[in-house]
C-alpha cells in the first residue's frame, strides 16, 4: 500500500458513533484506493458511500451530501483537518492525512551537492511527508546545514506543513532563510512557497525522487500576473466570483470589492457558484476581467484555461492604483 490510511483510526472511528453508513471523501488523487475503503468498511457491516465531487482540500468537506443521504458520519481522507469550515454538533468527520509510506531518504541525499551554495534552509512539506519531517531535517543538518520551520496560524496544521494556500509557516522564517525546500509531490506546493515568500525553492518529489528549482516556473507566473492585472486595470466591466464551499465562502469581501469597483466608475456583478472553472464563466463572457474571492489557486494553476484576466483578492489594490508597481508575489498568493 502506497499511503498509510490508519485503519485502527476508521476502527476506532465507527466504534465512538456507532456507524452504519458513512460517506467517504476521498482527494482526487486518492480515488483510485476507493476499493481499500469499501473493502475495509464492509469488514464492520458499515455501508459505504463515495463522493465523486472534486475534494480539492479541509476546506471543502462534504457536509452538504452526507446531509442528503441521510449520513452524519464523514470520512475524509488527504487533508489535515477543517479549512475555515464549522463541522454542525450533529455531524463527525474523521481526517485521514494519508501518509505517504515512501522512504523519503534517498531523494534528500541526492540533493545535497545541490543545495551546496546554501546554509541557511526553510524546510517545508504537505501532508503526505510530515511524519518523515524530522528524518529529513536530521539529513540535512547532519550535512552541515542550518534548518528554520515554523508552525502555521491554523493549528490544526502540524510543524513544517504547508498547504497549497496556507503558507504562513514558511513566511514566519522568511529573513533567516537562504533558500527553502518544499517535500511534496509534483509543484503544486512549491510554487505556493515561491509565491508566497519570493525566495528560491527546490522542489523534491518523493514520488519520482526527482529534484528541481523551481525559479523557470516562477518566472513565468510572475510575468503572466503582471499581464493579467494590466489587463484587468483597463477593465470596465467584472465578474466578482464567490464560492459556496463553506471554506471559500466569502461573500462579504466581495460585496466589498464590488462598492469599492463602482466608486471608480466600473461595473461590477457578483457571480456565484458551487463549482469555479473556466466552461463555466464563458456563461458570463461579456466581462472585460474577473476577481476570485475563492481559492487563489484557481487563478493560478488554471490561469491558461481562462479567456480573460482572473485576479486574486491581494492583486485587487492595483487596479485602484492603476499601475502594477511594486508588484509583490505574495499579493497572488494571500487569501
Amino acid at each position: 500500500m502506497d499511503y498509510n490510511f490508519q485503519p485502527e483510526l476508521i476502527k476506532k472511528f465507527i466504534h465512538e458513533y456507532k456507524v452504519k453508513r458513512v460517506l467517504i471523501q476521498l482527494a482526487d488523487g486518492l480515488k483510485q484506493y476507493h476499493q481499500y475503503f469499501s473493502k475495509l468498511l464492509r469488514e464492520y457491516d458499515v455501508k459505504p458511500y463515495f463522493s465523486g465531487s472534486h475534494t480539492w482540500g479541509g476546506c471543502d468537506i462534504a457536509i452538504d451530501e452526507a446531509r442528503k443521504i441521510g449520513v452524519n458520519t464523514i470520512i475524509h481522507v488527504g487533508h489535515h483537518g477543517p479549512v475555515r469550515v464549522n463541522i454542525p454538533p450533529n455531524m463527525h468527520v474523521l481526517f485521514i492525512p494519508a501518509y505517504s509510506n515512501i522512504d523519503i531518504k534517498p531523494c534528500v541525499l541526492n540533493v545535497i551537492g545541490k543545495i551546496r551554495g546554501y546554509r541557511n534552509i526553510g524546510l517545508f512539506s504537505s501532508i503526505q511527508h510530515i511524519h518523515q519531517f524530522n528524518i529529513i531535517k536530521g539529513l540535512l543538518e547532519e550535512n552541515g546545514f542550518k534548518v528554520y520551520s515554523s508552525q502555521s496560524n491554523d493549528r490544526e496544521m502540524m510543524y513544517g506543513q504547508i498547504s497549497g494556500c496556507d503558507l504562513s509557516a514558511a513566511i514566519k522564517v522568511r529573513d533567516k532563510v537562504d533558500l527553502y525546500i518544499s517535500i511534496a509531490g509534483g509543484y503544486f506546493h512549491g510554487i505556493g512557497l515561491a509565491l508566497a515568500t519570493g525566495k528560491r525553492v527546490l522542489n523534491i518529489d518523493p514520488y519520482t525522487c526527482k529534484s528541481f528549482f523551481l525559479d523557470k516556473f516562477l518566472k513565468k507566473i510572475i510575468a503572466q500576473r503582471l499581464f493579467y492585472i494590466s489587463k484587468a486595470i483597463e477593465a470596465k466591466s467584472f465578474g466578482i466570483i464567490v464560492s459556496l464551499k463553506q471554506g471559500q465562502f466569502r461573500i462579504n469581501i466581495a460585496e466589498k470589492i464590488k462598492r469599492k469597483l463602482l466608486e471608480i466608475n466600473r461595473n461590477a456583478e457578483i457571480i456565484v457558484f458551487d463549482e469555479i472553472n473556466p466552461e463555466l464563466l464563458l456563461n458570463f463572457d461579456k466581462f472585460d476581467a474577473y476577481i476570485n474571492t475563492a481559492c487563489p489557486r484557481i487563478a493560478i494553476d488554471d490561469v491558461e484555461r481562462f479567456m480573460k484576466p482572473v485576479l486574486n483578492i491581494g492583486e485587487v489594490k492595483y487596479i485602484f492604483r492603476g499601475s502594477v508597481e511594486d508588484y509583490s508575489t505574495i499579493d497572488t498568493i494571500s487569501y
